[in-house]
């Protein structure tokens, strides 16, 4: 019975593994960094059916979050700097199964994807 008991626990654990992976094989990573020389407010990342909102993102530093994509879509990234909003499209497609990983520049009124990994 012990031995039984072992194996179903480690084929339990082998799966939880294989299905926890799969995630990270078909997430979506945004990663949004600050590059102007003020702090940004309000920000909202529109990708694959989902919007995040961080509230803040000073100066020089990055947030990365995980959008949960739903449905087909380019990037869209609104900020506020000062009592300036902006709102930039990234040239990057999100389709629900595929891993996509992106990091853009945002600050000054401009919006640069830098790096897009599949």
């Amino acid at each position: 019975m012990m031995i039984r008991n072992a194996v179903l626990g480690s084929m339990a654990l082998t799966l939880a593994l294989i299905l926890g992976g799969c995630d990270s094989f078909t997430a979506a990573e945004v990663k949004v960094i600050n590059a102007g020389p003020d702090k940004l407010d309000n920000i909202q990342i529109e990708a694959g059916g989902d919007t995040i909102t961080l509230t803040a993102l000073e100066s020089s530093k990055s947030k990365t979050v995980r959008p949960n994509v739903t449905h087909d879509s380019s990037l869209r990234i609104r900020y506020r700097e000062g009592s300036s909003t902006f709102i930039c499209e990234g040239d990057v497609y999100f389709t629900n199964g595929m891993r996509v990983k992106i990091e853009a520049e945002i600050g000054n009124g401009k919006c640069q994807v830098l790096d897009v990994t599949h």
